[in-house]
């Protein structure tokens, strides 16, 4: 327990350097330390290097929705790609991704829909709509592909 504390002290920091990053993401946790620790940093995904995101989100739905909705624009790609096949994501996280304008977010929001949560494009219908006028191109295709 005071190790897990002192490690979120650690990666809550400002700004994470790359080696505390390649240090932190070696550390031999359980599965369940991991997950703890991971949820807790999560608010905090913005300071963290995408590394050290992927290292702690692992595979669990849980913790990658968290890091998704905390994460650097340039980073949600690339957690979204650890989505495990089969699982679905929570229609309040999609909801809140796709209320970015920023096309960082939403061009892999809305692959990831179209590959892993086709059904929450219907739920979604009025905000695609939306979005098949966004300034940026592949926004508009993947909204209008989905619609």
């Amino acid at each position: 327990m005071e190790f897990r504390k002192t490690f979120l002290e650690i990666i809550k920091r400002p700004k994470i350097d790359e080696s505390t990053a390649i240090i932190a993401s070696s550390l031999p946790f359980d599965d369940m330390t991991r997950k703890l620790i991971a949820m807790d940093a999560a608010e905090n995904a913005e300071n963290i290097p995408t590394g050290l995101i992927i290292s702690l989100a692992g595979s669990d739905p849980d913790v990658i929705e968290s890091f998704l909705l905390h994460a650097k624009p340039d980073d949600v790609a690339v957690i979204l790609r650890r989505w495990p096949s089969g699982k679905i994501m929570n229609s309040n996280v999609i909801r809140r991704l796709l209320s970015s304008e920023d096309a960082r977010i939403l061009v892999p929001v809305l692959g990831a829909i179209n590959t892993h949560f086709p059904e929450s494009a219907s739920q979604n219908r009025k905000r695609l709509e939306d979005l098949a006028n966004h300034p940026a191109a592949a926004v508009r295709a993947w909204s209008r592909k989905l619609l």
